[in-house]
Protein backbone atom coordinates (compact mmCIF):
# COMPACT_ATOMS: atom_id res chain seq x y z
CA UNK A 1 0.00 0.00 0.00
CA UNK A 2 1.37 3.34 -1.27
CA UNK A 3 2.36 5.86 1.74
CA UNK A 4 -0.39 8.68 2.41
CA UNK A 5 1.39 10.62 5.36
CA UNK A 6 4.70 11.66 5.38
CA UNK A 7 5.81 9.46 2.47
CA UNK A 8 8.89 11.73 2.66
CA UNK A 9 9.64 11.32 5.96
CA UNK A 10 13.23 9.84 6.82
CA UNK A 11 11.79 6.81 9.13
CA UNK A 12 9.65 5.68 6.23
CA UNK A 13 12.31 5.74 3.94
CA UNK A 14 14.64 3.71 5.95
CA UNK A 15 11.73 0.84 6.56
CA UNK A 16 11.63 0.87 2.47
CA UNK A 17 15.20 0.95 2.48
CA UNK A 18 15.55 -2.21 4.67
CA UNK A 19 12.69 -3.71 2.64
CA UNK A 20 14.04 -3.55 -0.43
CA UNK A 21 17.86 -4.82 1.28
CA UNK A 22 15.37 -7.97 2.99
CA UNK A 23 13.98 -8.41 -1.20
CA UNK A 24 17.58 -9.04 -2.47
CA UNK A 25 18.99 -11.10 0.29
CA UNK A 26 16.01 -13.29 0.04
CA UNK A 27 16.95 -13.45 -3.88
CA UNK A 28 20.30 -13.97 -3.04
CA UNK A 29 19.63 -16.63 -0.51
CA UNK A 30 17.61 -18.96 -3.40
CA UNK A 31 20.01 -18.81 -5.59
CA UNK A 32 23.09 -19.46 -3.30
CA UNK A 33 21.68 -23.01 -2.20
CA UNK A 34 20.54 -23.63 -5.75
CA UNK A 35 24.23 -23.91 -6.91
CA UNK A 36 24.82 -25.46 -3.42
CA UNK A 37 23.13 -28.34 -5.05
CA UNK A 38 24.53 -28.01 -8.39
CA UNK A 39 27.37 -28.88 -6.54
CA UNK A 40 25.87 -31.93 -5.32
CA UNK A 41 24.05 -33.22 -7.92
CA UNK A 42 27.36 -32.64 -10.46
CA UNK A 43 26.95 -32.18 -14.00
CA UNK A 44 28.90 -35.93 -15.11
CA UNK A 45 26.93 -39.05 -16.19
CA UNK A 46 25.33 -39.80 -12.71
CA UNK A 47 22.20 -38.01 -14.05
CA UNK A 48 20.77 -41.15 -15.47
CA UNK A 49 21.04 -42.81 -11.92
CA UNK A 50 20.01 -39.98 -9.91
CA UNK A 51 16.56 -38.98 -11.66
CA UNK A 52 14.76 -38.18 -8.23
CA UNK A 53 17.10 -35.76 -6.98
CA UNK A 54 17.88 -34.15 -10.05
CA UNK A 55 13.80 -33.87 -10.49
CA UNK A 56 14.04 -32.42 -6.72
CA UNK A 57 17.21 -29.77 -7.73
CA UNK A 58 14.53 -28.45 -10.90
CA UNK A 59 11.65 -27.62 -8.32
CA UNK A 60 14.34 -25.87 -6.17
CA UNK A 61 15.70 -23.57 -8.75
CA UNK A 62 12.43 -23.23 -9.87
CA UNK A 63 11.78 -22.12 -6.81
CA UNK A 64 14.37 -19.94 -6.47
CA UNK A 65 13.67 -18.33 -9.71
CA UNK A 66 9.77 -17.06 -8.19
CA UNK A 67 12.02 -15.69 -4.84
CA UNK A 68 14.11 -13.99 -6.99
CA UNK A 69 10.87 -12.73 -8.78
CA UNK A 70 9.87 -11.54 -5.72
CA UNK A 71 12.94 -9.36 -4.59
CA UNK A 72 12.89 -7.82 -7.80
CA UNK A 73 9.10 -6.78 -7.29
CA UNK A 74 9.71 -5.74 -3.94
CA UNK A 75 12.76 -3.59 -4.83
CA UNK A 76 10.82 -1.77 -7.77
CA UNK A 77 8.17 -1.29 -5.64
CA UNK A 78 10.22 -0.06 -2.84
CA UNK A 79 12.26 2.26 -5.69
CA UNK A 80 8.88 3.91 -6.77
CA UNK A 81 7.83 4.48 -3.76
CA UNK A 82 11.05 6.89 -2.71
CA UNK A 83 10.99 8.15 -6.24
CA UNK A 84 7.23 9.51 -5.74
CA UNK A 85 8.00 10.44 -2.16
CA UNK A 86 10.83 12.79 -3.59
CA UNK A 87 8.80 14.31 -6.59
CA UNK A 88 5.78 14.87 -4.64
CA UNK A 89 7.01 16.12 -1.15
CA UNK A 90 4.86 16.37 1.99
CA UNK A 91 1.15 16.77 2.13
CA UNK A 92 0.36 15.01 -1.23
CA UNK A 93 -1.73 12.40 -1.92
CA UNK A 94 -1.90 10.97 -5.21
CA UNK A 95 -2.17 7.36 -6.68
CA UNK A 96 1.02 5.72 -7.62
CA UNK A 97 0.59 3.08 -10.81
CA UNK A 98 2.47 -0.02 -9.78
CA UNK A 99 3.76 -3.01 -12.64
CA UNK A 100 5.59 -5.95 -12.01
CA UNK A 101 9.02 -6.82 -12.90
CA UNK A 102 9.49 -6.95 -16.97
CA UNK A 103 11.81 -9.78 -16.18
CA UNK A 104 10.79 -12.77 -18.23
CA UNK A 105 9.28 -15.81 -16.40
CA UNK A 106 11.26 -18.59 -17.56
CA UNK A 107 12.61 -22.14 -16.29
CA UNK A 108 16.15 -23.24 -14.75
CA UNK A 109 16.47 -26.42 -15.43
CA UNK A 110 18.98 -29.63 -15.77
CA UNK A 111 17.47 -30.86 -19.10
CA UNK A 112 17.17 -28.96 -22.15
CA UNK A 113 13.39 -29.85 -23.05
CA UNK A 114 10.80 -31.79 -22.33
CA UNK A 115 11.04 -35.94 -22.07
CA UNK A 116 7.93 -35.30 -24.62
CA UNK A 117 9.64 -33.11 -27.07
CA UNK A 118 13.16 -34.44 -27.10
CA UNK A 119 12.45 -37.10 -29.78
CA UNK A 120 10.44 -35.32 -32.16
CA UNK A 121 13.56 -32.39 -31.73
CA UNK A 122 16.25 -35.10 -32.13
CA UNK A 123 14.43 -36.65 -35.90
CA UNK A 124 14.20 -33.14 -36.98
CA UNK A 125 17.97 -32.50 -36.47
CA UNK A 126 19.39 -35.86 -37.39
CA UNK A 127 17.65 -35.21 -40.83
CA UNK A 128 19.16 -31.56 -41.36
CA UNK A 129 21.47 -32.33 -44.46
CA UNK A 130 25.26 -31.71 -43.98
CA UNK A 131 26.34 -30.96 -47.20
CA UNK A 132 28.63 -27.92 -46.97
CA UNK A 133 31.93 -28.55 -48.50
CA UNK A 134 35.32 -28.26 -46.89
CA UNK A 135 35.84 -25.62 -48.84
CA UNK A 136 33.24 -23.66 -47.22
CA UNK A 137 33.65 -24.61 -44.08
CA UNK A 138 37.32 -23.05 -44.45
CA UNK A 139 35.86 -20.21 -46.11
CA UNK A 140 33.84 -19.35 -43.40
CA UNK A 141 36.92 -20.31 -40.57
CA UNK A 142 39.58 -17.53 -42.22
CA UNK A 143 36.10 -14.67 -43.31
CA UNK A 144 34.61 -15.08 -39.24
CA UNK A 145 36.22 -11.70 -38.71
CA UNK A 146 34.99 -10.08 -42.42
CA UNK A 147 31.49 -11.57 -42.14
CA UNK A 148 31.11 -10.29 -38.88
CA UNK A 149 31.84 -6.87 -39.88
CA UNK A 150 29.52 -6.52 -42.70
CA UNK A 151 27.17 -7.72 -40.00
CA UNK A 152 27.84 -4.52 -38.07
CA UNK A 153 28.13 -2.61 -41.29
CA UNK A 154 24.21 -3.42 -42.01
CA UNK A 155 23.09 -3.61 -38.68
CA UNK A 156 25.22 -0.84 -36.73
CA UNK A 157 23.80 -0.90 -32.91
CA UNK A 158 20.24 -1.93 -34.32
CA UNK A 159 20.35 -5.62 -33.96
CA UNK A 160 20.73 -6.94 -30.33
CA UNK A 161 18.99 -5.18 -27.65
CA UNK A 162 21.11 -3.70 -24.32
CA UNK A 163 21.26 -6.68 -21.43
CA UNK A 164 19.35 -5.14 -18.67
CA UNK A 165 18.71 -8.30 -17.03
CA UNK A 166 22.82 -9.06 -15.90
CA UNK A 167 22.48 -7.36 -12.90
CA UNK A 168 19.72 -9.40 -11.51
CA UNK A 169 21.88 -13.02 -11.99
CA UNK A 170 25.87 -10.95 -12.25
CA UNK A 171 25.25 -8.53 -9.25
CA UNK A 172 26.26 -10.46 -6.47
CA UNK A 173 29.73 -11.62 -7.97
CA UNK A 174 30.15 -7.59 -9.13
CA UNK A 175 29.43 -6.13 -5.56
CA UNK A 176 32.02 -8.85 -4.47
CA UNK A 177 34.71 -7.39 -6.86
CA UNK A 178 34.37 -4.12 -6.16
CA UNK A 179 34.26 -4.73 -2.14
CA UNK A 180 37.66 -6.89 -2.71
CA UNK A 181 39.17 -3.80 -4.84
CA UNK A 182 38.58 -1.31 -2.08
CA UNK A 183 40.10 -3.47 0.67
CA UNK A 184 43.31 -3.83 -2.21
CA UNK A 185 43.26 -0.26 -3.28
CA UNK A 186 43.02 -1.11 -6.86
CA UNK A 187 39.83 -1.01 -9.54
CA UNK A 188 37.39 -3.60 -9.94
CA UNK A 189 37.91 -4.80 -14.02
CA UNK A 190 35.86 -6.41 -16.09
CA UNK A 191 37.01 -8.40 -18.77
CA UNK A 192 33.77 -8.64 -21.81
CA UNK A 193 35.25 -11.07 -24.46
CA UNK A 194 33.55 -10.19 -27.80
CA UNK A 195 31.97 -7.23 -26.53
CA UNK A 196 30.51 -6.11 -29.53
CA UNK A 197 28.55 -2.47 -29.68
CA UNK A 198 28.66 -2.36 -26.25
CA UNK A 199 24.87 -4.16 -25.27
CA UNK A 200 26.70 -5.85 -22.26
CA UNK A 201 29.32 -3.17 -21.17
CA UNK A 202 26.89 0.17 -21.20
CA UNK A 203 24.18 -1.65 -18.47
CA UNK A 204 27.22 -2.50 -16.63
CA UNK A 205 28.60 0.78 -16.28
CA UNK A 206 25.58 2.38 -15.34
CA UNK A 207 24.57 -0.32 -12.78
CA UNK A 208 27.84 -0.47 -10.91
CA UNK A 209 29.70 3.40 -11.46
CA UNK A 210 32.66 2.06 -9.47
CA UNK A 211 33.32 -0.91 -11.95
CA UNK A 212 36.28 -0.85 -14.93
CA UNK A 213 35.02 -2.57 -17.99
CA UNK A 214 37.33 -3.85 -20.60
CA UNK A 215 36.30 -5.36 -24.07
CA UNK A 216 37.81 -7.22 -26.81
CA UNK A 217 36.03 -7.55 -30.25
CA UNK A 218 36.72 -9.66 -34.10
CA UNK A 219 35.12 -6.84 -35.37
CA UNK A 220 36.42 -3.15 -36.40
CA UNK A 221 33.26 -1.91 -37.34
CA UNK A 222 31.56 -3.25 -33.78
CA UNK A 223 34.45 -1.56 -32.04
CA UNK A 224 33.96 1.55 -34.12
CA UNK A 225 30.92 1.99 -33.96
CA UNK A 226 30.72 0.82 -29.91
CA UNK A 227 33.58 4.47 -29.71
CA UNK A 228 30.96 6.62 -30.96
CA UNK A 229 28.47 5.81 -28.65
CA UNK A 230 27.45 8.85 -25.92
CA UNK A 231 27.51 5.66 -23.24
CA UNK A 232 31.30 4.81 -24.25
CA UNK A 233 33.04 8.86 -23.97
CA UNK A 234 30.64 9.85 -21.30
CA UNK A 235 32.69 6.39 -19.38
CA UNK A 236 35.38 7.15 -21.27
CA UNK A 237 37.99 6.75 -17.77
CA UNK A 238 36.36 3.86 -16.77
CA UNK A 239 35.98 1.60 -20.27
CA UNK A 240 38.66 0.71 -23.02
CA UNK A 241 38.06 -1.42 -26.14
CA UNK A 242 40.04 -3.37 -28.41
CA UNK A 243 39.98 -4.94 -31.51
CA UNK A 244 41.08 -8.93 -31.14
CA UNK A 245 40.73 -12.35 -32.77
CA UNK A 246 41.32 -14.48 -29.91
CA UNK A 247 41.24 -17.49 -31.77
CA UNK A 248 44.32 -16.21 -33.76
CA UNK A 249 46.20 -13.97 -31.11
CA UNK A 250 46.45 -13.26 -27.36
CA UNK A 251 44.46 -10.84 -25.20
CA UNK A 252 46.25 -7.03 -25.28
CA UNK A 253 48.83 -6.85 -22.96
CA UNK A 254 47.39 -3.29 -21.87
CA UNK A 255 44.10 -5.44 -20.50
CA UNK A 256 44.40 -5.27 -17.00
CA UNK A 257 44.24 -8.57 -14.99
CA UNK A 258 39.93 -9.08 -14.19
CA UNK A 259 38.04 -9.91 -11.52
CA UNK A 260 35.17 -10.93 -13.37
CA UNK A 261 34.99 -12.09 -17.36
CA UNK A 262 32.34 -12.53 -19.49
CA UNK A 263 31.42 -14.86 -22.76
CA UNK A 264 27.77 -13.44 -23.66
CA UNK A 265 27.33 -15.53 -26.53
CA UNK A 266 30.27 -15.24 -28.02
CA UNK A 267 31.42 -18.66 -27.88
CA UNK A 268 29.16 -19.81 -30.30
CA UNK A 269 30.62 -18.22 -33.22
CA UNK A 270 33.26 -19.54 -32.69
CA UNK A 271 34.44 -23.23 -34.16
CA UNK A 272 34.51 -25.96 -31.43
CA UNK A 273 37.79 -27.19 -32.00
CA UNK A 274 39.07 -23.45 -30.76
CA UNK A 275 36.82 -22.72 -28.01
CA UNK A 276 39.12 -24.92 -25.35
CA UNK A 277 42.35 -22.45 -26.61
CA UNK A 278 40.27 -19.33 -26.28
CA UNK A 279 38.87 -20.22 -22.70
CA UNK A 280 42.71 -20.50 -21.75
CA UNK A 281 43.16 -16.97 -22.67
CA UNK A 282 40.41 -15.73 -20.67
CA UNK A 283 41.74 -17.71 -17.90
CA UNK A 284 45.06 -16.37 -18.22
CA UNK A 285 43.77 -12.55 -18.14
CA UNK A 286 42.10 -13.45 -15.23
CA UNK A 287 43.26 -12.76 -11.44
CA UNK A 288 43.15 -15.82 -9.07
CA UNK A 289 39.77 -16.58 -7.72
CA UNK A 290 38.40 -14.68 -10.83
CA UNK A 291 34.55 -15.52 -12.15
CA UNK A 292 33.89 -16.42 -15.65
CA UNK A 293 30.27 -15.73 -16.10
CA UNK A 294 28.73 -17.34 -19.79
CA UNK A 295 25.40 -17.50 -21.57
CA UNK A 296 24.80 -18.51 -25.08
CA UNK A 297 22.57 -21.05 -27.06
CA UNK A 298 21.98 -24.38 -26.06
CA UNK A 299 21.11 -27.72 -27.91
CA UNK A 300 16.88 -28.02 -28.90
CA UNK A 301 16.73 -24.04 -29.14
CA UNK A 302 13.94 -22.94 -31.53
CA UNK A 303 16.94 -21.66 -33.97
CA UNK A 304 18.53 -24.80 -34.08
CA UNK A 305 15.21 -26.30 -34.82
CA UNK A 306 14.79 -23.69 -37.78
CA UNK A 307 17.61 -24.47 -39.83
CA UNK A 308 17.03 -25.60 -43.20
CA UNK A 309 19.21 -27.07 -45.61
CA UNK A 310 22.57 -26.35 -46.63
CA UNK A 311 23.67 -24.87 -43.05
CA UNK A 312 24.70 -27.65 -40.72
CA UNK A 313 28.56 -27.60 -40.66
CA UNK A 314 28.85 -30.37 -38.02
CA UNK A 315 27.02 -31.83 -35.06
CA UNK A 316 25.34 -28.65 -33.44
CA UNK A 317 27.20 -26.47 -35.25
CA UNK A 318 25.51 -24.26 -38.03
CA UNK A 319 26.02 -21.47 -40.43
CA UNK A 320 23.48 -18.34 -41.39
CA UNK A 321 23.14 -16.88 -44.42
CA UNK A 322 25.09 -14.05 -43.84
CA UNK A 323 28.23 -16.29 -43.18
CA UNK A 324 27.93 -16.00 -39.63
CA UNK A 325 28.30 -18.99 -37.38
CA UNK A 326 26.66 -20.44 -34.23
CA UNK A 327 26.96 -23.58 -32.02
CA UNK A 328 24.57 -25.30 -29.84
CA UNK A 329 26.00 -26.36 -26.63
CA UNK A 330 24.97 -29.35 -24.09
CA UNK A 331 25.95 -28.88 -20.35
CA UNK A 332 28.38 -31.83 -20.80
CA UNK A 333 30.20 -30.12 -23.75
CA UNK A 334 30.25 -26.62 -22.18
CA UNK A 335 31.82 -28.38 -18.93
CA UNK A 336 34.55 -30.25 -20.34
CA UNK A 337 35.51 -27.34 -22.38
CA UNK A 338 35.48 -25.45 -19.22
CA UNK A 339 37.45 -28.28 -17.43
CA UNK A 340 39.81 -28.83 -19.66
CA UNK A 341 40.48 -25.10 -19.98
CA UNK A 342 41.74 -25.09 -16.34
CA UNK A 343 38.77 -23.68 -14.45
CA UNK A 344 36.24 -24.83 -11.54
CA UNK A 345 32.52 -24.83 -12.11
CA UNK A 346 30.25 -23.30 -10.05
CA UNK A 347 27.24 -23.57 -11.95
CA UNK A 348 25.99 -24.88 -15.14
CA UNK A 349 22.30 -25.11 -16.57
CA UNK A 350 19.69 -24.83 -19.49
CA UNK A 351 17.54 -21.57 -19.12
CA UNK A 352 13.90 -22.24 -21.00
CA UNK A 353 11.67 -20.45 -22.20
CA UNK A 354 8.03 -20.54 -23.84
CA UNK A 355 7.16 -17.81 -25.78
CA UNK A 356 3.03 -17.63 -26.70
CA UNK A 357 2.17 -15.80 -29.67
CA UNK A 358 -2.17 -15.98 -29.02
CA UNK A 359 -2.56 -13.96 -32.43
CA UNK A 360 -0.70 -16.57 -34.29
CA UNK A 361 -1.77 -19.24 -31.92
CA UNK A 362 2.30 -20.62 -32.33
CA UNK A 363 4.03 -21.29 -29.39
CA UNK A 364 8.54 -20.52 -29.58
CA UNK A 365 10.57 -22.38 -27.60
CA UNK A 366 13.41 -20.92 -26.63
CA UNK A 367 17.05 -22.67 -24.67
CA UNK A 368 19.93 -21.27 -23.30
CA UNK A 369 22.52 -22.12 -21.55
CA UNK A 370 24.38 -20.53 -18.71
CA UNK A 371 27.29 -20.56 -16.27
CA UNK A 372 29.86 -19.23 -13.88
CA UNK A 373 33.24 -20.78 -13.61
CA UNK A 374 36.12 -19.74 -11.23
CA UNK A 375 39.86 -19.78 -11.84
CA UNK A 376 41.46 -21.79 -9.26
CA UNK A 377 43.70 -19.49 -6.42
CA UNK A 378 46.43 -21.39 -8.13
CA UNK A 379 46.86 -21.79 -11.43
Amino acid sequence: TPPTKRAGGPGKEEHIRALEGHGSSLGRLAADFAIFLQRYVGVEGSMGKRQDIIKFADGLRAHSLKLRSMADDISFISSSILTFATDQGEGRDEKIKFRRSQKPDHVVSMEPCDYADRKKFDKIISSQPQTVSEFWKNKYEEDAGRNWDLFYKRNENRFFKDRHYLHHIMGKDIKSAILKAKKDGTNPVLMEVGCGVGNTMFPLLTDFPELHVYGVDISKNAIEILQQRPQFKQNSNRSKVWVCDLVKSEIPKEMPPSDISTLIFVLSAINPTGIVGVLRKVLKAMKPGGILFIRDYAIYDLSQIRFGAGSKLEENLYVRQDGTRTYFFSTETLGDMLKEAGFDIIAIEYHRKNIKNAKKGIEMKRTWIQSSSRKPLLS
